[in-house]
């Protein structure tokens, strides 16, 4: 089991873009995969499973209007930030710890 994107670039377990979580309430060999992203900037086509590798499929929607919208908001504030962020998403795993042990993740 490897944690992949639509780039092809191999996510590891110290990754920022992804995160485990245990969830024993979970069945035997469930999985269960969250993509969080900010819909006004990145559209997620599709959260596969392919061959042992999670594939988030997207498209980038850049919204100026909404970027530009957001930094003057910001500047407003005094406050500035790494806008590229708003095009990144990241990926929640939920299993149980059986399932976990069971999965070979990738580093």
């Amino acid at each position: 089991f490897t944690i992949d994107d639509s780039i092809g670039d191999l996510l590891t377990r110290d990754s920022n873009n992804y995160t485990v979580f245990i969830d024993d309430t979970l069945e035997n060999d469930t999985i269960l995969v969250e993509v969080n992203h900010i819909d006004d900037f990145v559209k997620i086509k599709s959260v596969r499973i392919v061959e042992g590798y999670i594939s988030v499929s997207h498209t980038e929607r850049i919204k100026l209007a909404n970027l530009f919208n957001l930094f003057v908001d910001n500047l407003k504030d005094e406050e500035i930030y790494n806008y590229t962020k708003v095009f990144d998403y990241k990926i929640d795993v939920f299993v149980n710890q059986d399932t976990l042990d069971s999965l070979m993740l990738e580093e």
